[in-house]
């Protein structure tokens, strides 16, 4: 599909990367990647930082969007050239540089947006700084590894090139000489729907889907007590707002989602087409002792990023 594909990286872009990274050597981190894609070469001229809010962890991370959106604007105005979105970069520990079905749940967002192909970066420190550069494109996403090469001696002179004082006085006084430029706003889709939204996803439940009759049943939100949406609830569809991700991703199992006066209950069957069609797994999220709490039969954990994964993993692979 690629002939010869190659990625640049502006000085400046390269040093935040770097500078990002060395302020968060025990989490992950990320960024989103700008500029432009010219003759199947694909200079970023700016890597953004995640934000002052973005949920750091070591496994697992997201931006903190409303502030990525505004600062990938503002940035990009600097320039002369019309620079878009290419892509993300994010951490993985230790020396994992594949990509997680989290991950390409990410990277179907970013297709979507960008109307084709994006660039997808992991950085690895085993023990040294590492990065791997990736094309992503198809459904499901395909992931191409390349090169890459640093250094603004590698870019066309005018993607670099910042506007001037005389253009930005000009549009400061309006001037009518000066050619204008419209501003395009760059739009960066949200990893998730926020907690809210999750409400309107909730639908009916799977009865005796195992053949066992469950104590729970179906209850509309709008019609649950306010007591009970605000608490319990509200702590178990944040819980469900961090596996979204990885349930939109994978193509095994069809999942629903219903109310319980105890939280919220996952169910999870494999499609048929796929080894074990039929068979199914029903979590629920919810809280013991002011802990988050995800269980499974007898089973109970304690609620972490990717424990849905993990069970069925364990379950099914």
């Amino acid at each position: 599909m690629f002939s010869s594909p190659a990625i640049y990286l502006s000085d400046r872009s390269y040093t935040d990367i770097l500078n990002e990274t060395s302020q968060h050597l025990d989490t992950e981190t990320g960024g989103v990647l700008i500029g432009e894609c010219r003759q199947n070469k694909w200079f970023v001229v700016e890597s953004i930082d995640p934000g002052p809010k973005a949920v750091l962890q070591h496994s697992y991370f997201e931006y903190d969007q409303a502030y990525v959106n505004h600062l990938s604007n503002k940035v990009r105005r600097r320039y002369a050239a019309p620079l878009r979105l290419l892509g993300l970069w994010h951490r993985h520990p230790g020396s994992f540089d594949r990509f997680s079905g989290t991950d390409d749940g990410t990277h179907r967002r970013y297709i979507q947006q960008c109307n084709g192909v994006i660039i997808s970066g992991l950085v690895n420190i085993d023990p040294t700084f590492r990065f791997t550069f990736y094309f992503v494109d198809g459904e499901p996403p395909h992931h191409q590894r390349t090169d890459y090469a640093v250094g603004d001696q590698h870019f066309p002179p005018d993607l670099l090139r910042t506007l001037d004082e005389r253009t930005l006085i000009g549009r400061v006084n309006g001037s009518s000489d000066l050619p204008h430029r419209p501003v395009q706003e760059l739009q960066i889709i949200d990893k998730r729907p926020a907690s809210s939204a999750l409400m309107e996803h909730i639908v009916n439940p799977i009865r005796d889907l195992f053949g066992v009759q469950t104590q729970t049943t179906a209850v509309d939100a709008r019609e649950m007590p306010q007591a009970v949406v605000d608490g319990v609830a509200n702590v178990a569809l944040e819980m469900l707002d961090e596996e979204l991700a990885y349930l939109d991703s994978q193509r095994d199992f069809e999942y629903e989602l219903e109310m319980s006066p105890r939280g919220v209950l996952l169910t999870m069957q494999k499609l048929s087409g796929f080894r074990g069609a039929g068979q199914g797994v029903r979590f629920l999220f919810t809280v013991e002792d002011q802990q988050r709490i995800v269980r499974y039969g007898t089973h109970s954990y304690a609620f972490r990023k990717g424990i849905v994964e993990e069970v069925i993993g364990q379950m099914f692979y």
